[in-house]
């Protein structure tokens, strides 16, 4: 009788408790986007590698944040391209949607980073969230930058972060000036002085679908050059119009550069980065050249300087 009293007792218990659940469910609110989430980490090398052999393996964090070259595909397919052997890797990107300008959950992956590759523009990221990339290129920390990322941040002047709108002539080399319009495209050649470079193994001349960004205007020679003269220069581009032909008033610019920061950190950059750009295996060989130089821990850094939201130029 005892038993068939306690059988009774826990099969009500259990029916409550699957009631109670199942009316929890259905009160849930609807998922909404995990503004502190935490970056996805991709292409991790097997599982039975122990913990600390993990963590030894240095983090390439790519942070694509802007929604016009659709960088957030590029960038994931560049990342997984990498060997999970040789790298961990982490995609970041903007919440709730791509074109939002002021939310980068996970930054602080950057803490962790061997290289950033970014992919950014008119970005508007709270001082908590700068505050990574900061420390990571105080460090001397590498850089790969792309396209846009010659204006990845554009703060109001009255900001107390608005220095950092200088990101591009300050730490990649160059700044945003203008280009050469939409229907144009860019013939893209070795440069001359450099064309047996180590970071131009397996780079051949090719056409770009990227419109040419003009880095040195003949009208206006008061701006500076660009990139600085410190800069290794890879790669230069020659605007062609909608037919295929290079106007004269058109001058050919440098496309991808190498240089040291100011913070003795590895800096690589260049100004294509159309979808179709990643398409060409000679332009993703480059990019991965540009991580293996990036990444590689510098043994001969110096006391770094202020940060950037410290002291402008």
């Amino acid at each position: 009788m005892f038993i068939k009293q306690l059988v009774a007792v826990l099969s009500l218990f259990v029916a409550c408790s699957v009631l109670a659940a199942l009316a929890g469910a259905g009160n849930r609110a609807p998922d909404r986007p995990d503004l502190q989430q935490k970056p996805s980490i991709i292409d991790r090398p097997a599982t039975s590698e122990p913990a600390d052999r993990v963590t030894q393996i240095p983090l390439v964090v790519f942070i694509a944040a802007e929604p016009e070259y659709d960088s957030s595909t590029s960038l994931d397919t560049l990342a997984k391209s990498l060997d999970p052997a040789r790298y961990r890797t982490a995609l970041l990107k903007p919440a709730p949607k791509q074109d939002t300008a002021d939310n980068l959950p996970g930054a602080d992956a950057l803490d962790h980073a061997a290289a950033v590759v970014i992919f950014a523009r008119f970005q508007r990221w709270p001082a908590e969230q700068l505050a990574p990339l900061e420390r990571h290129l105080k460090r001397g920390g590498g850089i790969v930058a792309i396209r846009t990322s010659t204006h990845a941040f554009a703060y109001d002047a009255a900001s107390p972060l608005s220095s950092w709108n200088s990101f591009g002539p300050r730490v990649i080399g160059a700044p945003w000036i203008y280009h050469y319009g939409h229907d144009s495209s860019t013939a893209v050649k070795l440069d001359e002085a450099n064309r047996d470079h180590p970071m131009l193994r397996g780079v051949a001349p090719f056409s770009s679908r990227s419109w040419l960004y003009c880095l040195n205007p003949p009208s206006t020679p008061t701006l500076g050059t660009f990139p600085p003269a410190r800069a290794t220069v890879l790669l230069r581009g020659q605007s062609l119009d909608q037919s295929g032909h290079a106007p004269a008033d058109r001058p050919i610019e440098p496309v991808a550069w190498m240089l040291e920061s100011e913070w003795h950190g590895r800096v690589f950059a260049t100004t294509l980065g159309h979808p179709d750009d990643f398409k060409n295996e000679g332009f993703v060989r480059l990019l991965r050249n540009a991580i293996d130089w990036a990444s590689e821990p510098r043994q001969d850094a110096a006391q770094p300087k202020d940060q950037p939201s410290r002291d402008t130029k």
